[in-house]
Parts: C-alpha cells; structure tokens; sequence
C-alpha cells in the first residue's frame, strides 16, 4: 500500500512539476546553466530574484532563449538601455526604470540598420509599466524574463528555483 501511495504522489509531482513542452528553456536561481531544448549551456553569471520577487536573467541569454539573435541584441551604454530586436519586434528596456518600450516594426531589421533612420521602420509603439526595473550588477544587465518572454510571445512558469519558458502556438 505504502509503495502504491509513493507510485503515484512520484507521478503526480512529476505530472505537475515539469511542463510537458518540448521546446522549453529553463533558468535555475543561483546556478550558472541554463537548459534550452535539453541542452545544457554555461552562463558567466547567475540568475537571481530581485526585492521585488522578480526573477532577473542576464540579458543575452535571456535572449538566446526567447529567439533573439545575436545581431538582434544592442547596448545603448550612454543611456544604460537595452534593445531587443526579433522578426518585427523591439523592445527596449532601460537600467532602473519601470517602463519597457515595445515597438512593432514596419520591417525585419536590426540595431546597425534602424538607428540610421528610426522613423523609417517604426510601425506601432506600445509601453508596459513593469513592477521591478533591469538592473547592472557587476558589470552585467540582468531583466526581468517575465516581461521580455511574454513580450516575446512565450509562456512563462515559475517553479522554486527554476524558470520555465516555452513559445506559446
């Protein structure tokens, strides 16, 4: 009987603990791996919650793990900001303040090519009040995932310590 009972509360947490997606990408606090598609990486730093109970995530591989390509990430270090390009997407995040810029583009382009001339590809601009602010620490922007994920069309599940992320269809 007792064994039964274990049988099946095993199943049920694993049922309940694990999105059954298989296109996830997970974020564990306090460690420096990340998991995308069952492969592990290495991070040069750690995830961690912040005062507001956010989960803060390096912003290149928060990046990487909702579909921003390398060329799509840019640092504005005289303004401490952060721009996002995806397909027809930007986003733009700014170190300690609340406010998170979402424009939708006209075209696909990238930071090199839409600084040029901004106005050329802008299509629809958009702005979301976040409840905790990105954040440089030891030389390193960390952001609310969240915000970016969700921005970015996935779904977001928080399961003490991991954070998981999946594309939503």
């Amino acid at each position: 009987m007792v064994k039964k009972c274990i049988i099946i509360i095993t199943l049920i947490l694993l049922f309940y603990a694990v999105p059954a997606e298989a296109d996830e990408t997970s974020f564990i606090i306090g460690s420096n791996y990340y998991n995308v598609l069952g492969v592990a990486s290495k991070m040069d730093v750690v995830p961690f919650i912040d005062e507001n109970g956010r989960t803060m995530i390096p912003v290149r591989y928060l990046a990487y793990a909702v579909g921003v390509p390398e060329q799509g990430i840019y640092w504005k270090e005289d303004d401490q900001e952060v721009y996002l390009f995806k397909e027809k997407t930007v986003i733009s995040l700014k170190c300690g303040e609340t406010l998170c810029s979402i424009v939708q583009l006209k075209q696909k382009t990238y930071p090199s090519v839409f600084f040029e001339n901004p106005d050329e590809f802008i299509g629809f601009v958009d702005a979301v009040k976040m409840d905790t602010v990105p954040v440089l620490r030891n030389d390193r922007v960390f952001l609310p995932a969240r915000y970016v994920a969700e921005v970015f069309g996935y779904e977001v599940q928080w399961l003490d310590p991991k954070l998981y992320l999946w594309p939503q269809y």
